[in-house]
């Protein structure tokens, strides 16, 4: 995992950073408050925020809170407050302020492993369920909450914006021809011609699909369109009794794709 330590003391920093990464763990220390919160909302790649409560810049309990904002918005970071003082109401703060752990200092060796090895667990659940709550469950692509979500954040961003939306046709013939397993092989087929688009492409209804084409003139969402038409035009699908269904490119005829495009900002 990657750690963030945030420590006053130099010999503190240096001593916890080399027991963390015999661990394997990889660590990048700090010794403001106010530097290690830019670094947390920079480095997407952080998995554990540890900090003192005793730092200078902004306190550790703020930090806390800051990275308990992070992680409410779908990034996973277990926090771990940490403090030489024996006063069980900075446990209570910590916990109270957003942490998920409370360690005393100098910390255990033994003891510090074990409270990582829960944080990775931890963190581990969080992205499956985070992974649950934004994409669909049979194409592994966003689904629809998280795609507007995301079209509303490129939104408010500025710049051009693209919205390239298509269905399948008679779909719904496919379904009573060959039941609902072969037309779940088909959209499964379809979300793989879509994986060039990952998040940013969504299954958004039942046969219904999207992809938000950011800095895209409506000039590249159409010519991106006819790509994917051809690339779904050569998809077959074979069903386990061998019974091949039509291929996807029935369904995706120039006139079932339809692009918006905005200029925001």
């Amino acid at each position: 995992m990657r750690v963030m330590l945030v420590e006053p003391s130099k010999v503190g920093l240096k001593l916890m950073a080399r027991m963390i990464e015999d661990m394997g763990h990889s660590v990048c220390g700090f010794f403001d408050g106010e530097e290690a919160l830019r670094h947390m909302h920079q480095d997407a790649t952080l998995d554990v925020v540890m900090t003192s409560f005793e730092i200078p810049g902004i306190s550790g309990i703020q930090l806390c809170w800051e990275a308990r904002i992070i992680a409410n918005k779908g990034r996973p970071i277990y926090v771990i407050a940490m403090s030489s003082s024996n006063d069980t109401t900075h446990l209570v703060e910590a916990l109270d302020s957003g942490a998920d752990d409370f360690i005393r200092k100098p910390p255990d060796g033994i003891e510090l492993e074990a409270r990582l090895r829960a944080a990775e667990r931890l963190n581990q659940a969080r992205r499956e369920l985070v992974r649950w709550a934004t994409h669909d469950a049979l194409t592994s692509l966003l689904n629809r909450r998280a795609y507007f979500n995301l079209a509303e954040e490129m939104i408010h961003g500025g710049g051009h914006l693209s919205l390239l939306m298509f269905d399948i046709d008679h779909f719904k013939s496919i379904n009573d021809t060959y039941g609902h397993n072969g037309g779940d092989l088909i959209l499964v087929a379809i979300a793989r011609g879509l994986w060039a688009h990952a998040g940013r492409a969504a299954r958004v209804g039942g046969e219904e699909f999207a992809i938000l084409l950011p800095g895209a003139t409506e000039s590249d969402a159409s010519e991106t369109a006819e790509q994917l038409r051809r690339t779904i035009e050569g998809m077959s699908v074979t069903l386990p009794s061998g019974s091949n269904p039509p291929s996807p490119s029935r369904s995706a005829s120039p006139s079932t794709f339809r692009a918006r495009t905005w200029t925001t900002g």
